[in-house]
């Protein structure tokens, strides 16, 4: 009997072992991702009294008038309604309404129409690269038209019919675009600047809803519509190699946005239980999740660049254990209610403008860790997108109100 009872001790203190072993090692494989974005408590307002800071109202007096006064912490750039954008290293901005015009507004403030034709129900506008050329879609949502406005010769040059979903490549004349052919369809480029050019084939594929975006001459990203009630997916399609990589599949609500080289991206997803707020990480070139991060926002209301200079203020570490290759840093416009995000169907009610909000902005060092306030101030009313960063400065344009606003990255 007790022979019998020893060994019965034996087989459970075995169990015990092996039970213990395998739980550490699947935590180890399933739940240490580590995770970054930490906000610190009640950063002080940064903006500076009586230049367009805090106490000083935001907004830059009548016109004409310079483009940023110095020493401005924050600030009004231009009256004008904003669609999209470029700023020139002289600060001059080019820009294009929501009524379709393009417009140049010099640095002192004096505004000279380049294209006044007005361009019925436009969907969305984007500036080259190079600031030299706007790609402009318009009409039906369900099957666009799309245009392209030459801002040196100011000329319009329409655009195949066949051409579905184009978007900017990283030398600025060249666009990507899906073409639906009689023997034909799939991802082509052409060189918009060179007449005699013929469109490129990059592969053959039979796509609906596929949007591409071409990060770098080797890199294209492709993703379909995103929405809170439908899985979708994102894939990376190497040009030289001419392969193909999953990097998310089936997630509800995925949107995601990457720095140029395709080897960092900023992913969401909602839950998939309800559709209704959503998870944020870092992921590499592969699809493998590196950080979670600990803030909510949109993707497309983030911007990886360059490290620019040192935090401005106080930082707060959660001193990851692995290290991000790189220099460079990830700017966010994130919400103050963050229970509003986690309550919300996303990104379908912001898209839909059933949802505005109140944005602070914060940097992550993503080598280091470190999140730092960029610009916080409560009486501020922005709802931050299309963020851009032209000569030491944050531009982006408000919801509330279309008009672009820009913050002082300088220390």
């Amino acid at each position: 009997m007790k022979r019998f009872f020893y060994s019965l001790l034996i087989i459970a203190a075995i169990a015990l072992i092996i039970f213990i072993g395998y739980f550490f090692r699947y935590r180890s494989e399933n739940g240490e991702i580590p995770s970054i974005g930490t906000l610190p408590g009640t950063p002080p307002v940064t903006g500076t009294p009586g230049a367009g800071g805090a106490g000083g109202g935001g907004e830059l007096p009548g016109t004409p008038q310079p483009v940023f006064l110095p020493g401005q912490k924050f600030g009004l750039v231009v009256q004008n309604p904003v669609k999209d954008y470029f700023i020139e290293s002289d600060n001059d901005i080019f820009l294009v309404q929501p009524d379709g015009q393009v417009v140049r507004v010099s640095s002192s403030g004096e505004t000279s129409v380049l294209s006044s034709t007005a361009i019925a129900n436009i969907i969305s506008a984007s500036f080259s690269p190079s600031g030299d050329r706007v790609l402009v879609s318009f009409g039906n949502l369900a099957s666009p038209q799309f245009s392209v406005f030459d801002v040196q010769s100011k000329t319009w040059q329409p655009l195949d019919s066949k051409m579905q979903s184009p978007t900017w490549g990283p030398r600025g004349s060249e666009i990507a675009y899906f073409a639906n052919r009689a023997t034909r369809s799939g991802l082509e480029t052409l060189d918009l600047q060179n007449a005699k050019a013929k469109p490129r084939e990059l592969f053959r594929m039979y796509q609906q809803d596929l949007i591409p975006r071409w990060l770098n001459q080797n890199t294209v990203l492709l993703s379909e519509k995103s929405s809170a009630l439908i899985g979708s997916s994102l894939w990376k399609y190497d040009v030289g190699r001419k392969s193909f990589i999953t990097l998310e599949t089936n997630k509800p609500g995925l949107q995601s946005a990457w720095n140029a080289s395709g080897t960092l991206g900023l992913v969401f997803s909602a839950k998939q239980s309800s559709g209704r707020g959503g998870d944020l990480t870092l992921t590499d070139g592969s699809g493998k999740v590196l950080y979670r991060i600990n803030f909510l926002t949109l993707p497309s209301k983030c911007l990886f660049t360059e490290k620019i200079s040192a935090p401005p203020v106080a930082t707060t570490s959660t001193a990851p254990a692995k290290q991000t290759p790189g220099k460079e840093v990830l700017y966010c416009a994130i919400h103050r209610d963050p229970e509003k995000l986690r309550t919300s169907e996303l990104p379908d009610s912001y898209e839909k403008r059933e949802l505005f909000t109140s944005d602070d902005f914060y940097v992550i060092d993503l080598g280091s860790g470190n999140t730092s306030p960029v610009f916080v101030d409560p009486d501020k009313d922005i709802d931050a997108d299309n963020l851009k960063i032209f000569n030491n400065k944050l531009f982006f344009v408000n919801r509330f109100d279309t008009r672009l606003y820009a913050i002082s990255l300088a220390e």
